[in-house]
């Protein structure tokens, strides 16, 4: 297989690393919802009710596909430069591919998220906003976008490494002849 499709497959991978981690989090909380109403802690919602069960499971996957959606147009519009630059300077290592990635996961939420209204769809924006609370707020799950983002980056360098470039010295960069200047000799 060609090497620029088994890159553009691993970005495609990446992309549905996010959907997967979403997925893993909606389990327990699935099963918050039908388990615990026995001991009246849960949402209300018993196994003899399959209608809004069957409901939660449909709007949690429209939710995952949609999600798989932004994870493919962030992918794709952030992280393939990114590996076109890095694949001309031959500098995908574990390490840039990682801050790459954490860098990728951190800044695209974080600005929408700072961008975003406060209260009502007209409301002043969060970066205007003069209380501290509203930007840490928005501040303190950027590091949480940034781990999902260094996930799929992992996920990608260890596609990379093993399956798109697998004879690859690790990736080594492009060697540059030194020739003595004399002046030493």
């Amino acid at each position: 297989m060609n090497k620029i499709l088994k890159a553009i497959l691993s970005l495609v991978v990446t992309a549905f690393v996010p959907v997967v981690e979403g997925g893993l989090l909606f389990v327990p909380f699935l099963a918050l919802v039908m388990f615990f109403p026995l001991s009246g802690l849960g949402f209300g919602i018993g196994l003899g009710d399959l209608g809004p069960l069957a409901l939660l499971w449909v709007a949690a996957s429209v939710m995952l596909f949609l999600g798989f959606l932004v994870s493919l147009m962030y992918t794709f519009l952030l992280g393939l430069p990114a590996l076109l630059i890095g694949w001309y300077f031959r500098a995908i290592r574990w390490w840039t591919t990682l801050i790459v990635a954490f860098l990728i996961g951190i800044i695209p939420p974080t600005l929408s998220m700072l961008a975003a209204p406060i209260g009502q769809p007209e409301g002043t924006p969060v970066w205007q906003s003069t209380d501290p609370a509203d930007l840490i707020w928005a501040l303190s799950s950027a590091p949480l976008f940034g781990l999902i983002g260094l996930s799929s980056g992992l996920v990608f360098w260890l596609l990379w490494r093993y399956w798109v470039q697998p004879g690859s010295p690790a990736g080594r960069p492009r060697q540059v002849e030194m020739k003595p200047s004399g002046v030493l000799e």
